[in-house]
């Protein structure tokens, strides 16, 4: 369907505001239909249709014409379109928006008389109230209106006020704003009338505005003063202005000298306070600026004197309980008391008179003590001086110090704040009363505006911006400070009323939002132009990155609750969208069916093309992408006029449905340079599609840096295609200076590919650009140069790759995947593993570079292990490289003689974390003959911390023991401090130590190890108290020992072994005289009967 024509009626009477469209819409060739749609201004609109089916098109524009001028008798004008009595067409085309207002209608011009009558009776009548209608307010109505002819009756009714208008400043604030609006210059004198009653800044701009020049009206303001380092500036003084910095009295500062005089910290503490500065309030300020010594000293919170308030209390405890026994009926509480001896009394008495006290407690504080008050209250009566010894909350007071200072600082770091706030905002709003009559300064006016804070001492500024802006319907500026109003969080709740310093409130906040809608509303009804102009500017400022943009829950829709302007704009008349009684927007995600039209005044978007375009061109919401694109789409014949250059605009934006839009315009044309340029940067794949489908080698020819933008293009698919094209070239090579001469990575990575297309000899000429390359952080780059080199078939250039890369395999990993490139190029030179040097791989086993080691792993297998040692084969089977332990495994596994030989360094194999490398080198051993385990390698295996190699050594022990060799394991084996060990050895005990006091007293270690366990070792620790028992009856020495031993277990908690560490003792005792042990035999008391 193509709509062919449009025409859109209004008619307005009184309240009566209604809207008549008639349309000729061609269903195919010669097949038309007449549809209309009527309603209320701003309303959904109801349809209907004149032809059931589709007629010709001369009886369709009959049909339309006749429904028309049935329409236009009943009162209705045309508004925009087709009008069938003068044959004329009001706008650029059926779809195009007019250039200006029409004007106004019969209706329009009654109420315009209305209002100037009803000035006129207020003039006449000392009355401020007409036919339900205020003076203030008809006069303000009278200057939205810009209704003709107006000054002479504002100088009327200013010469003739109400006696009750006299005293009100809303009226005479009204006067100056609806003259200001009407920009007539006979409105000066009147409005110099009004100069000392109203605001200046509505002065400056309704004077400006009405034909004054701006240095008789504007002060003078610093016009070279930076708003953003004032902004930074007055924000900074906010800050401090908010924080609570708590006072000093004359009494509470000199108590907290005296503690810090008895505490020694005065001059501590004024040093510190003379240095600080306001900015310390931020931060720990104490231990900031107090030296270490005094700042541990008041975190210790230690009173001067710390008995006196002990003594204190106890003296006039003393006294109250004195008083409590001679009262009546305080038995009870006597029995609470706490009794304070006279020892202790004089005690304290001393005390008081030592610190200069006794006089203010005794002589002072008893006889003002009474039963029938409360006790601990007399301890505030104590003098400030006598108090300060014993305070301990150092912290605290110095705290105070501290807050006190700030608050002096502060009172004098905020005397420059009114002065440069009232310099901002002499600034800004200059600016912008002078950006309203110099276009020149239009652009530095946006951007202070755009900038303008909004709360705390920016309230009043910020006001006053947005009160001009609307004064002046100068939308841009307006849709910025509303959008600037509805992002910022507002301050709560107004605690007063009225204040002289209006904050921004919770309350201002949404006054200021409901202004907004009420101001779109009413330019809606009697500015559709402007409405439209204002509505476009908040649209566009919505943007879905934003932080108040939010997702319903399930379907992921991003709405903005925030912003009332925006949201009554398009779903005014929404089914889905519904606002809250917080004045938030709701989105009620689960309800399927909207509104034919859902937008606010749908029926001035039906002519408003530019406005949309305008909207699909610069909007950041895809909410408002998809309303403005299903209002232009009908709109057939304004598309149709737009020139190349804004669809070449359009296609490029983030949004599919647009972009679309915008390629079928530009169908007919996707061979010119221009369309392909701009298709290849469009955002969705299908699009650029057709733009690489179109590129031809003669567009390569004429733009020479077309193919480097291809390739730095952001898009994969159009960086393939230019990657392709670059190899397909013949002759690319001559590419190579352009490539390598770019700074980006990419484009160096292509010509590293085409090197690697060319002879050897040609890349060794650019040995250095590949071998940089090897080892750049870009890993495409890295590849690239890797295929390049090792395409080489030269052992001398894989030898200078080695070398090369050599330092960074010591180095930690820059990126992600940077070790594998590296291990790769190593794997790729292993033509040369065996001529690198012995001592350079033992250097990569054993760096501490993970890389390093991984390195070495993969040159190791060129290499004979008879190179290495014994010594170092070991150390490599502790590698945590299991390539490497497997290979040095199997090079000791294949040559045991030589273990067998160097046996002392093998059995570091042993020693072992991996469990898989102990078993093989456990293996290994069992395989030697019992003849070469001696008592000295035998103990070599047992000595080992890992159980199963324990294990192994116990075998060994068990399978090969000579009758010999029991002392030698004895001694050797009692030194482990494992505790299977530890019980392994106890079986040596009775047959080679027993009758040995030599031997027992070198086993003094173990016996000590042994006993001193807790809650464990049961067994041999039974087993070496009884031998310990019987040895210490047979040799004097060995009878000291475990007296010692037994004397420093005496105090087990274990009931038995206490018991027999006792009896021993005992015995002991009696035996040898030994009197070094806690046992004291206790001679009965000899009592008579």
């Amino acid at each position: 369907m193509n709509l062919i024509r449009r025409t859109t009626l209004r008619f307005q009477d009184g309240t009566s505001d209604k809207v008549y469209e008639v349309d000729i819409v061609e269903v195919s060739a010669g097949n038309e239909l007449v549809n209309f749609r009527y309603g209320r201004s701003g309303k959904p609109l109801t349809e209907g249709s004149k032809t059931a089916t589709p007629v010709d098109s001369a009886k369709a524009k009959k049909v339309a014409d006749s429904l028309l001028v049935s329409k236009m008798n009943k009162g209705y004008q045309v508004l925009m379109g087709y009008d069938p009595v003068t044959g004329a067409t009001i706008g650029a085309s059926a779809a195009a928006q007019p250039e200006a207002a029409p004007r106004k209608g019969k209706k329009a011009q009654s109420r315009d008389q209305q209002i100037l009558e009803r000035l006129r009776k207020f003039a006449a009548d000392d009355t401020i109230t007409i036919d339900s209608y205020s003076l203030s307010r008809s006069v303000w109505k009278a200057g939205e209106l810009r209704i003709p002819e107006l000054v002479p009756a504002l100088q009327a009714l200013l010469a003739n006020l109400p006696a009750k208008a006299k005293d009100d400043a809303m009226t005479y604030y009204s006067i100056a704003w609806a003259a200001g609006r009407s920009k007539d210059p006979a409105a000066l004198p009147l409005l110099q009338q009004l100069q000392d009653k109203i605001p200046a800044h509505l002065y400056q701009f309704t004077s400006l505005h009405c034909g004054q020049a701006p240095e008789n009206c504007l002060p003078e303001f610093d016009q070279t003063l930076d708003a953003v380092q004032a902004i930074e500036a007055i924000q900074a003084f906010d800050h401090y202005a908010a924080m609570s910095f708590n006072r000093l009295n004359k009494e509470d500062r000199a108590y907290i000298q005296h503690v810090l005089h008895w505490q020694g910290l005065t001059a501590a503490v004024e040093q510190a306070l003379s240095q600080t500065v306001l900015a310390d309030a931020d931060q720990d300020f104490m231990q900031l600026r107090v030296n270490a010594a005094s700042y541990a000293t008041i975190q210790a919170s230690k009173a001067a004197v710390p008995e006196l308030e002990p003594a204190i209390m106890d003296v006039l405890r003393y006294h109250y309980n004195a008083l409590l026994d001679k009262s009546r009926h305080t038995n009870a509480y006597n029995k609470r008391q706490q009794d304070v001896s006279a020892e202790r009394l004089q005690q304290c008495y001393a005390i008081l008179r030592s610190h200069d006290a006794y006089e203010n407690i005794v002589n002072r504080i008893v006889p003002m003590l009474n039963v029938n008050h409360w006790f601990h209250g007399y301890q505030y009566a104590i003098a400030a001086d006598i108090r300060s010894k014993y305070d301990a909350a150092l912290t605290y007071h110095v705290r105070r110090l501290f807050q006190d200072r700030f608050a002096d600082l502060r009172a004098e770091a905020l005397q420059p704040k009114e002065q440069l706030l009232e310099h901002y905002s002499q600034h800004v709003v200059g600016l912008y009363a002078l950006a309203s009559i110099q276009p020149d300064k239009r652009a530095l006016a946006l951007t202070a505006i755009q900038h303008a804070p909004v709360n705390q001492s920016f309230t009043a500024s910020f006001r006053k911006l947005y009160k001009m802006a609307e004064f002046l319907d100068d939308h841009a500026a307006l849709a910025i400070l509303n959008h600037r109003l509805e992002t910022t969080p507002d301050e709560g709740r107004r605690q007063t009323w009225r204040d002289e310093n209006p904050s921004f409130t919770k309350q201002s906040k949404q006054y200021l939002r409901r202004r907004t809608v009420r101001h779109l509303r009413n330019l809606g009804k009697f500015s559709p132009n402007d409405y439209l102009q204002l509505a476009r500017e908040i649209l566009v400022l919505a943007d879905d990155a934003s932080p108040i943009a939010q997702r319903t829950p399930k379907k992921q829709l991003i709405y903005f609750p925030a912003l009332a302007g925006m949201n009554f704009i398009l779903h005014r008349h929404s089914h889905l969208y519904e606002e809250s009684y917080k004045g938030e927007w709701v989105l009620h995600e689960n309800r399927s069916s909207e509104a034919n039209q859902p937008e606010a005044f749908a029926t001035l978007w039906a002519y408003a093309g530019q406005d949309l375009l305008y909207i699909l061109r610069h909007c950041k919401a895809a909410m408002v992408n998809d309303f403005a694109l299903r209002r232009l789409q009908p709109q057939t014949a304004f598309l149709q006029e737009q020139t190349q250059a804004t669809w070449l605009e359009l296609v490029v934006r983030p949004y599919e449905n647009t972009a679309l839009l915008a390629l079928e315009h530009l169908r007919n044309n996707l061979q010119q340079t221009k369309v392909v340029f701009a298709l290849l940067n469009a955002q969705f794949a299908a699009i650029r599609h057709h733009g690489l489908a179109n590129l031809t080698p003669k567009h390569f020819a004429e733009h020479p840096d077309l193919l480097l933008n291809l390739l730095l293009s952001p898009h994969d698919d159009v960086q393939l295609f230019a990657k392709n094209y670059v190899y397909a070239m013949p002759n690319n090579h001559t590419l190579l200076p352009l490539l390598l001469a770019r700074p980006e990575p990419a484009l160096q990575a292509l010509g590293i590919a085409l090197i690697g297309k060319l002879s050897d000899a040609e890349k060794r000429e650019y040995r250095v650009l590949l071998f940089n390359a090897l080892t750049d952080e870009n890993a495409e780059l890295r590849r690239g140069a890797r295929l390049a080199v090792l395409s080489v078939n030269d052992a001398e250039f894989q030898k200078d790759i080695f070398a090369h890369i050599l330092p960074v395999l010591f180095k930690a990993e820059p990126v992600d995947g940077y070790s594998d490139d590296m291990l790769a190029l190593v794997q790729a030179v292993a033509p040369i593993h065996a001529e690198i040097d012995q001592n350079l791989l033992w250097r990569l086993l054993t760096a501490k570079s993970k890389l390093a080691e991984r390195a070495g792993a993969l040159i190791l297998p060129a290499h004979s292990a008879s190179v290495f040692s014994i010594k170092q084969l070991a150390m490599l089977t502790k590698i945590p490289t299991l390539q490497v332990r497997a290979w040095a495994m199997a090079a000791l596994q294949a040559d045991p003689a030589r273990v067998a030989e160097q046996f002392a360094e093998a059995v570091r194999i042993l020693d072992n974390r991996w469990d898989d490398t102990r078993a093989q080198a456990i293996q290994l051993f069992s395989q030697f003959d019992a003849d070469f385990w001696t008592s000295e390698r035998v103990v070599a295996i047992c000595d080992q911390v890992y159980h199963d190699v324990q294990q192994f050594g116990r075998e060994l022990v068990l399978r090969g023991f000579q009758h010999g060799e029991g002392e030698t394991y004895l001694l050797q084996l009692s030194q482990h401090p494992a505790n299977n060990v530890q019980l392994f050895v106890s079986n040596f005990l009775q047959e080679y130590a027993s009758g040995k006091p030599a031997t027992i007293l070198q086993l003094q270690g173990y016996f000590n190890t042994v006993l001193s366990q807790v809650n464990r070792g049961r067994l041999v620790k039974d087993r070496v108290i009884a031998f310990l028992f019987t040895e210490s009856g047979k040799d004097e020495q060995v009878a000291r020992m475990v007296a010692s031993l037994f004397t420093e277990q005496s105090l087990s908690r274990v009931i038995a072994d206490k018991a027999r560490y006792i009896k021993t003792l005992f015995e002991l005792q009696n035996r040898y005289g030994i009197q070094q042990t806690p046992v004291r035999v206790i001679a009965p008391a000899v009592r008579a009967f």
